[in-house]
């Protein structure tokens, strides 16, 4: 469960009502932790990842269940972990990353092949069928619409859990126009995740989409 990994940023309110977001590195906060060369070199007060901004715009707990590197099976994995956990008016983010990632058993666990395979230790005719794979099958729409019905389903389910709000978004859309950290940076460090200032454009541009307008 989320609640008891080490990645997961959990910040707790008085209020009951949660923000839970899932999703891959642009969730999780990628090259902003504290164990990045952005955030020693760069980080100033006052800067924070999307959901953190979000949870005190909704002023409501956070659970980040973001991490680096996840499939969309995995994300979705992540979500049925923590079901029980999300209850009636939490609001919900899911973040739809790239329909080509996905897993493969490494030491008896599912891993990402996007950290994993290259230093695992796979045979060369398994490290074959993944390349293979990725090459002439896994950017096929097909896997995208089967993912994407996953997410919509579940979107409704967690509606009918009466959660107040749930949203998917797509990594590759949403955050297309954003600042990243290698611009930030004048390409001292090249690393396409977001900014501090992007984070904090993404959570209003969020907000404003689909929270405030309900507020009006």
């Amino acid at each position: 469960m989320c609640l008891i990994w080490l990645k997961v940023l959990v910040i707790k309110k008085y209020n009951m009502n949660t923000l839970w977001t899932f999703g891959d590195s642009f969730t999780e906060g990628y090259g902003c932790r504290i164990e990045d060369e952005y955030y020693k070199n760069y980080w100033k007060l006052g800067d924070k990842i999307w959901p953190v901004w979000l949870s005190e715009l909704l002023d409501v707990n956070l659970i980040n269940c973001g991490v680096g590197g996840y499939s969309n099976d995995m994300i979705l994995d992540s979500i049925i972990d923590n079901w029980l956990q999300i209850k009636k008016n939490d609001y919900v983010f899911i973040g739809f990353t790239y329909p080509h990632r996905f897993d493969v058993p490494i030491d008896n666990k599912l891993k990402s092949i996007v950290h994993d395979f290259k230093d695992a230790n796979l045979k060369k005719e398994e490290i074959e069928t993944i390349v293979n794979f990725q090459h002439y099958f896994s950017d096929n729409i097909l896997y995208q619409d089967r993912q994407m019905k996953r997410f919509k389903w579940i979107k409704e389910l967690l509606i009918s859990k009466e959660c107040k709000l749930v949203v998917l978004w797509d990594v590759q859309i949403d955050r297309k126009n954003l600042e990243t950290i290698t611009g930030a940076t004048n390409q001292n460090i090249i690393d396409g995740h977001l900014s501090y200032n992007s984070h904090k454009m993404l959570a209003m541009q969020f907000y404003k989409k689909y929270i405030k307008k309900d507020l009006i």
